[in-house]
This record gives C-alpha cells, structure tokens and sequence, in this order.
C-alpha cells in the first residue's frame, strides 16, 4: 500500500532550521561533557577547531579565540591532540554543513587521554629496548634499484611518489604492494606483508611504508606496538612516509627514515638520480667541448702542414707559374685591347669634331657674306657710287628742302670729292604722285643710311 506523500515541500534551508531548533530547544545550555582532543587546529584568526571523542563517538568543537583567550589567562592551558578535556559550551547545529556541534566557552584540562596514553606507553617499552636509537638506524643507498612500498595502490600517495620519482629521472624499480592502510583489518595486513618482504630481503634495497593524510584516529594503527616491531624487524631499509605534518607515529620513529609526504620520500631517494644525471650530462658537455677544442686545433694544425706541403710542392709551383702567366697574358690583352678601344675613341672624336668644325664653318662663312653684302648696301659710298650726292650745311646732312635757306652754303659730297654751293633758289615737290613719293622714299632712305654710317 502506498503512503500518503507528505504535502509540505522542505527547502534545504527550513530543513535545516527546524532540525536546528529541535536540538538546540531539546538541550539546557550550556552542557558539559568529556573526551580526548583529536584533529586539532590552530586558525590564523587564533580560533581552534577539534574533535572530541571517546571510543565510539565524536563531536566537532568550535573554541574561538576570544574564549581561548580568557581561559588560558585563567588556567593557563591550551588544548593539545591526545589530552582528555573537559568541555562548557552551547550545542548547535551549523546551517552550511548541516553538522551540528558544541561552541565551547570553557576547556579544562582532566588527564591524558586514552589515545595518548596508549601512545606513551608503548614509545617508552620501545625506547628502552633501543628501537629509537641512532646508532640502530640503517643508511640508505645512495642509488637503490628496486623499492618495495606498502601502500593503497589507489590513493593520491602512490601517484604522487611515482610522479615526482619520474620527473627526477630517478631509475629504480618500484614495486607496489597492495595493503589496507586505515580499517579493521589494515594493522594485520600490514604486519603480514612486512613478514612477507623479510623473506625476500634480498630482492630490495628499501621497504616504504605509505599513505596519505589523515586524522588521528586513522593513523592510530602506525602506533601499534606489534607494526613498529615488524618494520624494526625489516633487514633492509626503511622509510616511514605517512602524510601527517602535526604529529609523529611509533612508526616513524622506529624506520630508519621518516618523512612528512609520500613526495618527500620520492624527492629524497630521486634527488641523486638528477644530480648524477646533471653531473654526467655536465661531464659530456665539457668532454664534448675540450674533444671539439682539440679536434681543431689539429684540423688547423693539419690544414697548417698541408698548406706548407703544397708551397713546396713542383705541381704547386708549376700550376702556380701558370696562374700567373696566364694572369700576365690576360693583362696584356687587356692593355692592347684597351689601347686600341682609346685609338678607336679617338679616331672618332676626330671625325666628330672635324664635322662640327666644317658644319661651323660652312655656317659661320655664309652668314659672314650674308653680312657683307648687307653692310656692302648699307655703305654711303656705294651709294654715292651709284651717282647720287649727300648735302650738308654746318656739317649737318641736309634731307628736306626747308631746312635750307637762301644764301646757305651748301657742301655737296660726291664719290669722288665734294663741291661748295650758295642756295640761290629752291624748289620743293609738290603733289602725292607715285613718282613723287617713290623719290621721297629713296631720300629718306639714303639719309637714314648716312645717319647709320655717321653713327657707327
């Protein structure tokens, strides 16, 4: 039969509140309780965040720092991982995360813890025994071949070591056995396989035993009295790299080697690897270089020796002999044909300048008779020649009848002499018949060429 479906829709939010309330309305603040602190935290702020718990439960607490403040300057006391408290405070339930959990206003140290306890306990039968000491402590080879590391081959731990042992180039073999680090049945198989690895010592150089981060409780079988034994009982050696900064596991204290990371482990036992891989690639190149200095230097040598062997060589000399006879001959020819190209330049800059000469000539002669025939017509004399007369009075040449008066002397110049005259008459043309002003323009004439003459 199918239920009735409630008809009211929750958000997360309302949820969450009404679950708040209940608690904390079900609850008198403050309350008090007790249990061992585990997973402890320390804020920049100054607040501190931790679990509380006994052998079947936990519970997160909130101490802030105004509250650790007052009661440290009261009892004196700062919680610890291990100590068993006892704690005043209000229970509430976080909204965000949906946890609820105390805000504790008081911390009061009770004893040690149980966990703490256990964990003293079994450091102190082990240290007596010499488990801790130095001295014991094996040494690790410098460059291992093969690794045996016991560890989940799932998680983040054995991705990290492999990761980072390949980027350092490291070499060494890494054999994975599978164990369960954290369980109820994580201590026996650990155990198991570390009796395991002793029967075969001899096919590893180093047993790591690994895993990641955790909390208090799941690194607690590390404290195990019966693991610390068998990894002490391991006869070659080993590194404990269990990912938990804050606090120190029997475990890493019996191995040989302990380091905070997976990868830390991974960087210790690669970092030979790359400065052997550095420190060889640093001896080929200078090899390479001092073998590539040497290399040529004998090349040059030798280029030396044959260069001298060929100087001194008869093929050398005659094939030198005739390189330079012929480089004579080209010389020669070349002069010879330079020469006659300067004859040949020559020649025709004679028979270009004797054709501009002639050109010159030819022009300059015909404009010159040109000009004396010019000059010839212009010439007063050939006028006169002809059987005309110029006339002048006060050495002036008379042109026009009126400029003379009766009575004047009159000096009339011929080709051959002149002849002095008194004017005793004179007569002018008159009308505009065409022989009238034909004389008139030949006057005119004649005189403008005696003004040139007379000027010139």
């Amino acid at each position: 039969m199918v239920q009735k479906m409630a008809e009211k829709i929750y958000t997360v939010t309302e949820l969450t509140y009404s679950i708040k309330s209940l608690v904390e309305s079900n609850f008198v603040s403050p309350i008090k309780l007790t249990g061992e602190v585990s997973s402890l935290s320390h804020s920049l702020s100054g607040h501190y965040y931790f679990v509380l718990k006994d052998d079947n439960a936990q519970i997160r607490i909130v101490y802030f720092k105004r509250y650790a403040q007052y009661n440290n300057n009261r009892s004196n006391y700062i919680p610890k991982n291990g100590d068993k408290v006892v704690i005043i405070g209000n229970l509430t339930v976080y909204e965000k995360d949906g946890q609820y959990q105390i805000i504790a206003k008081v911390v009061d140290y009770n004893s040690v813890g149980d966990f703490f306890k256990k964990y003293e306990e079994t450091r102190k039968i082990l240290e007596a025994e010499g488990f801790f000491e130095k001295s014991t402590k094996k040494e690790l080879p410098i460059l291992p071949r093969k690794i045996a590391v016991l560890t989940s081959p799932y998680g983040a731990a054995i991705k990290d070591f492999i990761i980072t042992s390949r980027k350092n180039l490291a070499k060494y073999v890494i054999d994975i056995w599978p164990v369960q680090v954290q369980g109820e049945y994580a201590l026996t198989d650990i155990v198991n396989t570390l009796k395991t690895l002793e029967d075969k010592k001899y096919w590893y150089d180093i047993v790591i035993l690994m895993r990641g981060g955790g909390s208090l409780e799941d690194l607690a079988i590390f404290n195990e009295e019966v693991l610390a034994r068998s990894l002490a009982n391991v006869s070659v050696p080993t590194i404990t790299a269990i990912g938990h900064e804050r606090d120190t596991t029997i475990c890493d204290l019996v191995a040989d080697k302990s380091v905070s990371t997976p990868t830390q482990a991974a960087m210790i036992l690669s970092q030979p690897f790359k400065d052997l891989n550095k420190t060889i690639s640093d001896y080929i190149n200078f090899l390479t270089r001092h073998f590539d200095l040497i290399l040529s230097k004998n090349i040059q040598l030798f280029d030396k020796y044959m260069a001298k062997l060929e100087s001194y060589s008869p093929v050398r000399k005659i094939e030198h002999s005739k390189e330079k006879l012929k480089w004579y001959n080209n010389s020669l020819r070349q002069t010879l044909f330079n020469k006659i190209q300067i004859r040949k330049d020559v020649e025709e800059n004679i028979k270009m300048l004797k054709f501009k000469f002639e050109n010159k000539y030819r022009y300059e002669h015909e404009r010159l008779v040109a000009l004396t025939k010019r000059l010839e017509n212009l010439d007063p004399l050939s006028v006169l020649k002809r059987g005309y007369a110029i006339v002048k009075t006060d050495d002036k040449v008379i042109s026009r009848v009126n400029k003379v008066n009766l009575e004047d002397e009159l000096e009339i110049c011929m080709y051959d002499g002149y002849i002095n005259s008194f004017v005793t008459g004179k007569k002018m043309y008159g009308g505009s018949n065409g022989e009238d002003s034909y004389n008139k323009r030949r006057l005119y004439k004649v005189e403008r060429g005696v003004e040139k003459i007379k000027d010139n």
